[in-house]
């Protein structure tokens, strides 16, 4: 690193060379790179979670998650009453069709937010769904 003085200014940059020097550690050091194929089969939980039971029990957000917990916490920000209504162990190559079959007539409100009449249908869709599936190896 060096430094100088600019226009009464102490400031201090990297050479080209140590630029370089830096970006090839960085590079060694980031973690390896995960192919489409191997990402698609990453262990995980599909959730289902009610965005605002008292007011709008209907109103609900699928989809898969490493770590659900943390995920919810990330929903709480926009949705502070939402809640998980349960959890089923999935692959991520499974979620686009999970999804598609637990919100069959379901109203589509956004990307992974849905509304149904019955919250409870949209539940037995998913057990019947993940019943079918192999379990993931986790």
């Amino acid at each position: 690193m060096k430094r100088e003085e600019s226009r009464g200014q102490k400031v201090a940059y990297l050479s080209q060379a140590d630029y370089s020097l830096l970006k090839e550690v960085l590079d060694a050091a980031s973690e390896p790179e995960i192919d489409n194929e191997n990402l698609a089969l990453i262990p995980g939980s599909f959730y289902l979670v009610q965005l605002e039971p008292t007011y709008d029990s209907g109103r609900f957000k699928v989809g898969f998650a490493t770590d659900v917990g943390e995920r919810l916490k990330k929903h709480k920000t926009s949705a502070p009453y939402a809640s998980i209504l349960k959890v089923w162990p999935c692959k991520l190559l499974w979620e686009k069709t999970a999804i598609e079959c637990v919100t069959v007539g379901c109203e589509k409100l956004h990307t992974e937010v849905f509304r149904a009449n019955d919250i409870d249908s949209v539940l037995r869709k998913a057990d019947a769904f993940f019943s079918l599936m192999p379990a993931p190896k986790m």
